[in-house]
């Protein structure tokens, strides 16, 4: 696998939109939202700011994931302000062509390795409370559940 960071929206919103339907078909509406467009413009922002990334495998993109040292409105609105530095993950959607093949698992380490590069201790993201396969996946990813707060569950992991 290759991880780039993206240059152009185009492929990150497919990547998303993909997974979107794919939840869709399986009840999930999280990403509803994405599908009708309404998150365009946040996915195309964090683009120009060189926050969104492309996973490669085979030389197709498989996957996009999101992360920013900043709080956007979203994570403010879950944490709080926060002053501590930290990533924070978002937006980690892998091609339904490609789920199950260890690309998430890759993803989080590639962001905890750019957080230790970086020399940012933390990683935080959020995740539906109502998805319980994901929550297993980051708790058995080693991040630890600290709260929950309108129906999201909200994940730490301290980089040593």
């Amino acid at each position: 696998m290759i991880i780039k960071i993206a240059v152009d929206a185009a492929i990150p919103v497919q990547i998303i939109k993909s997974a979107a339907y794919w939840l869709v078909q399986q009840g999930n509406l999280q990403w509803e939202s994405y599908l009708l467009g309404e998150e365009d413009d946040i996915i195309k922002k964090a683009v120009r700011a060189g926050e969104t990334f492309l996973v490669y495998k085979d030389k197709l993109p498989a996957a996009t994931f999101n992360l920013s040292v900043n709080q956007n409105d979203w994570d403010k609105g879950l944490w709080g302000e926060k002053k501590d530095p930290a990533y924070y993950l978002h937006r980690v959607a892998v091609e339904p062509d490609h789920m199950g093949n260890g690309i998430g698992e890759a993803i989080l380490h590639a962001a905890e390795r750019k957080a230790r590069r970086d020399q940012i201790p933390l990683i935080r993201l959020d995740c539906a409370q109502l998805n319980r396969k994901l929550n297993t996946f980051y708790s058995k990813n080693g991040y630890k559940n600290r709260t929950a707060v309108n129906g999201m569950n909200l994940y730490e992991k301290i980089l040593a």
